[in-house]
């Protein structure tokens, strides 16, 4: 017997609204790609839980800070990758500022997913 069908449910129970910063796509200019200076911004729910020793060790050495969090939730974020054309998503709550630097689809084990934010300095 599973208490919940849907961990999304569970997360829901920590969550709190975030805000999201998403810069529009850019566009190419005579053959070099030029980056956005719009972007959109929207809430989402989410929940932030410390990251472990082994996630954090995972980010290159510049984005390894002491703000560095796990975040759950069941949107889809954009994750700041290199060879990655689009910009991480920015998350904003308790106002700080955190960067989408990892993560994943983990909708086959309850509908949400999970993703590694570093804290930007401001």
């Amino acid at each position: 017997m599973t208490l919940f069908a849907d961990f999304a449910d569970v997360i829901e129970m920590a969550a709190t609204d975030v805000q999201v910063e998403r810069k529009r796509p850019g566009t190419y200019v005579g053959g070099v790609y030029r980056k956005s200076t719009t972007s959109d911004v929207f809430t989402i729910r989410g929940s932030f839980q410390p990251a472990s020793e082994e996630e954090i060790q995972r980010l290159s050495e510049l984005q390894r800070t002491d703000e560095s969090f796990a975040f759950f939730t069941t949107a889809e974020l954009q994750i700041g990758e290199a060879g990655n054309v689009e910009e991480p998503d920015l998350l904003t709550h308790g106002g700080k500022v955190f960067e989408v630097s990892a993560g994943g689809d983990w909708s086959h084990l309850g509908n949400y997913r999970k993703y590694l934010v570093t804290g930007v300095a401001q």
